[in-house]
């Protein structure tokens, strides 16, 4: 069992383990622990008896909760099983909240949920042990970690396939993380993975064929504001019927406000209206009259916009998260029009609030109507005859967001119930939309320049509704089911410029997580490329500066390259150091990666990485477009480049002088798996290495001579390349000489635009290299 192993792990680590034993009603096993843990036992799981155990201990260095594996409490019940534990680490995160943000001097406090479900954030190919209440838990560290600046808050998934001596191995590893911006890891026996957002092409309004004819559509929330508005841009493009399930009462709007429409005009008549009938009209009274008459005329103009459109709109007066009087409430509108092929979840409350005001009515309230109305909407129709499942979710949930613990808890189970429903019914399309703030409704015109000046992006409800049509309607299944439209709510934080960013992290690289690294093969073995070191720089100081983005680099040297051969370090070591910065526009940050090989730390990379807020524009290439002939010689086949079928990004050699070198480029595309441990951010490393390929072939066409990259004056990135991309690459010789080749080059997209641009490059040149290429194209 888990918590052994990770007690064990703490204790052998010089931590004083504490154990926070949960009543027998939600798991009954008892683990054996390792001697001198102290035990603490809650009498139930209700507030009072969490905050009145808690007072037992003094001083806490850290939290930590290991959810059971249990994937058989009921999908979206809140208080079943293991499930009921989400809503009592709330309540002690509330209660913890003073504990863990005092200032310490023994090192930073943590929070930190563990999850057993796939290892890979819920993400795999199968939904078998993966549960969706408790993926929620990210939404809770994700907002604490805002919230608790100071406290490192993480939600690490293991899979299942892990031993628990593993699992407690890479947790300790994870607590010591110096990485403060990452608040969920998955960890699988395929390494290490997290979630970060992936822009996506525009989806146009392409039907799909598999769209039902006369869809009927079941919606909670949708009867007014910004789901009403999806639905109605839905219901224009496609008619169908649309059941709109609410909880006000649609009733007779009373003569007293009958041609009423100004705001003041209506409170006046409520009051009137409270008067004769004999009641003190008190603020609140009169709200709620007024509230009630607006809930009524939004419910009806959505209904005759629905009616406008072509399609049938019922309006079902129900509590949407009570399965039985949704069902009842629906059953004679689904028995005339027909089975339901669609569901829309956009209901959703609001308690916002800091973590220690939170409430378990707060809880139950914004996670049920979440969780418990999805739970309903299911069971009130058949899943297997379901062509859509489309879910309002939050950016609040994927970035998480002050004052919205609960909230982001709630759509992060949204997030986690797309991704198993579209893995058990690969025919239904399954949108999660984790939208930012829209335009109108609650986001005020004061709200509104609030978000502009923290650089959050509001979203147009014209907009918003587009995208919501488009990706419901598109055809293919292009993209997985979770959709984040708008950016991080949070305000990303940026210490005075006198204190300085720094950090830490080591990396333990492997051939097995690296495995497409075979296609780059000298002398017998892999070598990471050049461009692949300088992307995972790159990618450390933007996850250090958070806000800033990559545009440069100055002065990178490739010191000892790493071989995944007996000179493979255990794990390597890179410091990062802000040396420089101009608060709002840029930073530039001094990078290094070492690893451990005698008394002094031995160097394999360095550059310094420029950081900015702004994004540049890309220059425009000044070369002609002409014919030319191109050099038939395969530089893959010959020995002149050493590239396996992965890397052989250069199609064509079109001209080759003692000053000049021109190639066209399309580097084949890779799958995340075989870029393993070096992704595609913050630019495409994989589709730039073709510039230093084409520096060994022009080495080797004009001295005969094989070689390797060794400096890079500067590179500046305007835009990625993506894979089964063409682009040509420009190549100007600066100097050169039989031991070195000095060269500027550029690579320019189809449109002119020059997405990379690489000066003062240096390879060096050496004869002894000429056999090992040859070995390795052979």
């Amino acid at each position: 069992m888990l918590t052994p192993a990770v007690a064990t792990q703490l204790q052998e680590a010089g931590w004083s383990v504490v154990l926070w034993r949960t009543p027998n009603l939600v798991i009954g096993v008892r683990p054996e622990l390792p001697a001198n843990c102290k035990i603490l036992a809650p009498e139930s799981l209700a507030e009072s008896a969490i905050a009145s155990t808690l007072t037992q201990v003094d001083a806490l260095g850290g939290f930590l909760h290991l959810h059971p594996n249990d994937s058989k409490s009921p999908m979206l019940s809140l208080d079943s099983g293991a499930n009921a534990l989400v809503r009592h680490v709330f309540l002690l995160a509330k209660h913890l909240q003073h504990k863990l943000t005092v200032p310490t001097d023994s090192g930073r406090r943590h929070f930190v949920c563990v999850v057993r479900q796939d290892g890979q954030l819920g993400t795999t190919g199968t939904a078998t042990g993966i549960n969706a209440v408790a993926g929620g838990l990210s939404g809770l560290t994700k907002t604490l970690q805002i919230e608790w600046p100071s406290t490192f808050c993480r939600t690490v998934d293991f899979a299942s396939e892990l031993s628990a001596e593993e699992a407690a191995q890479r947790l300790a590893a994870e607590l010591a993380d110096p990485d403060g911006q990452t608040q969920e890891i998955g960890w699988s026996p395929q390494g290490r993975v997290a979630f970060l957002p992936e822009v996506s092409d525009t989806v146009h309004s392409s039907e799909a064929d598999d769209f039902p004819e006369k869809p009927v559509w079941l919606v909670s929330g949708g009867a007014r504001g910004v789901t009403a508005a999806c639905v109605l841009e839905l219901a224009r493009r496609h008619p169908g019927t649309f059941l709109l399930a609410g909880r006000s009462p649609l009733e007779d709007e009373p003569d007293w406000a009958d041609g009423i429409t100004a705001e003041a005009g209506l409170r006046q008549a409520a009051m009137q209206a409270l008067q004769a009938a004999g009641e003190k009209p008190t603020p609140v009274k009169v709200r709620q009259l007024v509230e009630r008459i607006d809930a009524n005329r939004a419910i009806r103009t959505t209904l005759q916009q629905l009616q406008d459109s072509g399609s049938i709109g019922v309006y079902a007066s129900a509590d949407a998260t009570n399965a039985d009087e949704l069902r009842d409430a629906i059953a004679p509108h689904v028995q005339q029009h027909g089975a339901i092929t669609g569901v829309v979840h956009g209901a959703g409350v609001l308690a916002d609030k800091l973590i220690e005001k939170k409430t378990p009515e707060d809880f139950d309230a914004v996670v049920g109507t979440k969780a418990h109305g999805l739970q309903a909407l299911l069971d009130a129709a058949d899943p297997e005859q379901l062509s859509h499942l489309l879910l309002f979710s939050s950016a609040a949930g994927f970035y998480g967001n002050g004052g919205q613990s609960d909230y982001a808890i709630g759509n992060e189970i949204l997030n986690g119930t797309a991704l198993t429903f579209a893995q058990a019914h690969p025919n239904c399309r399954v949108v999660s939309y984790n939208w930012g703030p829209w335009e109108g409704g609650m986001v005020t015109p004061e709200l509104k320049r609030m978000f502009e000046e923290r650089g959050v992006e509001v979203i147009p409800a014209a907009e918003g509704a587009r995208i919501f049509a488009d990706f419901a309607m598109a055809e293919g299944r292009g993209h997985g089911p979770l959709l984040l439209i708008g950016n991080s709510l949070a305000v990303q934080y940026e210490p005075p410029p006198e204190v300085k960013w720094t950090r830490r992290t080591t990396r333990t690289l492997s051939l097995a997580q690296n495995p497409t690294l075979i296609d780059h093969t000298i002398g017998g073995h892999a070598v990471v490329p050049a461009v692949c070191a300088l992307a995972w720089m790159a990618e450390a100081a933007e996850q250090l500066a958070p806000g800033y983005r990559f545009a440069a680099c100055e002065d990178f040297q490739v010191l000892k390259g790493i071989v995944f051969d007996d000179t493979l370090a255990d794990g390597y070591q890179l410091d990062l150091e802000e040396v420089e910065r101009e608060s709002g526009l840029h930073t530039v940050i001094e990078a290094k990666i070492t690893s451990s090989g005698g008394k002094l730390p031995r160097p394999h990379y360095r550059t310094r990485v420029h950081l900015s807020k702004a994004t540049p524009d890309s220059p425009v290439s000044h070369l002609k477009a002409e014919h030319r002939t191109p050099i038939t010689d395969n530089p893959y086949q010959n020995g002149t480049l050493f590239h396996g079928p992965k890397f052989q990004g250069i199609q064509q050699i079109a001209e080759l002088t003692e000053q000049h070198l021109l190639a066209q480029c399309r580097m084949p595309v890779w799958s995340d798996a075989e870029c393993g441990q070096f992704q595609t951010r913050p630019f495409n490393p994989y589709t730039l290495d073709p510039a230093f390929q084409a520096m060994l072939v022009w080495a080797r066409m004009i001295h005969n001579t094989g070689s390797l990259p060794l400096k890079l004056a500067r590179m500046e990135h305007f835009r990625t390349i993506p894979f089964d991309t063409p682009c040509t690459l420009d190549l100007r010789v600066q100097s050169h000489s039989s031991t070195a080749l000095v060269a500027d080059l550029d690579l320019v997209l189809n449109d002119g635009q020059i997405a990379a641009r690489m000066l003062g490059a240096e390879v060096t040149l050496s004869e002894n290299l000429n056999t090992l290429f040859l070995k390795s194209a052979a």
